[in-house]
């Protein structure tokens, strides 16, 4: 069951963090008082929409009970999208930061609430949920392993047939940093299965890049103070490879489409539709 009202609960208290983990949370905390993320780093109008098609189509097949569905992190223009009727929705966050500062005040569905968890541990019975969405999970995760084990814990909530989508970042002169700053990220990344460090990033920036024929007058303000908070960060982000995803989505999920937007650098922006495949021994 998901928990009932609009409020925020946690599901921290028991969970021992690894360094990378600890990493990982404090740089969420750090980046939620002056989150300012733009498309395509966040989606966008035309993302927004795919999302609201997949949430409808899954409605219809919950014919008359609500949608149950599960938000991972508290994407914005997610949280606040055309959701069906009645629908249920639980959103999920380990950060309290971004819980306090990027999640909406309002626009959401009437019957949510607001988690904080580890995705890995998703507070919810097994095979309770029709439908999980997000944004960025798997390079939020900081490697393939840790991309794997959300996956596994997702399979895990849904109902069979239950839809997962999510939009990928899959590993020019470019006029937004921070569009850049991603790109420079996949860049030093490569095929790693570890995940890159954002200090990294950040290093080969400083040692290769930002004084080489660049114009910082073209950036604004908030992008370079985005550039500049990955000074130091130990915290990581994979960018696993589209046939990276499809083999982590197995056994628990078949790939039923993958699409991509029709703006600036939409390759690296794969959308995912995967179905929770049926268990043994259902008869579907």
């Amino acid at each position: 069951m998901m928990p009932p009202g609009n409020r925020v609960i946690s599901g921290l208290e028991h969970h021992v963090q690894s360094a990378t983990d600890q990493a990982a949370r404090a740089y969420w905390e750090s980046r939620a008082r002056d989150w300012r993320v733009s498309p395509p780093l966040t989606p966008g109008p035309e993302d927004i929409a795919w999302y609201e098609a997949q949430a409808a189509d899954c409605a219809r097949s919950a014919a008359a009970r609500p949608l149950r569905a599960v938000l991972l992190g508290v994407t914005p223009g997610i949280a606040t999208m055309r959701w069906p009727r009645g629908t249920r929705l639980l959103a999920v966050d380990w950060a309290q930061g971004m819980v306090e500062h990027v999640w909406p005040r309002a626009g959401f569905p009437e019957h949510t609430s607001v988690v904080r968890a580890d995705w890995r541990r998703l507070p919810l019975a097994s095979h309770s949920v029709d439908l999980v969405v997000g944004d960025g999970c798997h390079s939020a995760m900081g490697s393939l392993a840790g991309a794997r084990q959300l996956n596994r814990e997702v399979a895990r909530i849904l109902k069979p047939d239950g839809r997962y989508c999510v939009r990928a970042f899959e590993a020019d002169r470019v006029d937004n940093l921070d569009l850049f700053r991603w790109r420079l990220a996949m860049l030093v990344h490569g095929d790693s299965a570890e995940g890159v460090q954002l200090g990294r990033v950040w290093r080969v920036w400083q040692d290769h890049v930002r004084g080489v024929g660049s114009d910082a007058r073209r950036w604004s303000a908030d992008q370079r103070l985005n550039m500049a908070r990955w000074e130091n960060v130990e915290a990581r982000f994979a960018f696993p490879s589209l046939a990276e995803l499809q083999a982590i989505a197995e056994p628990g999920f078949d790939l039923a489409a993958c699409d991509w937007p029709r703006h600036e650098s939409a390759k690296h922006f794969p959308r995912l539709l995967m179905r929770a495949r049926p268990r043994a021994g259902s008869g579907r």
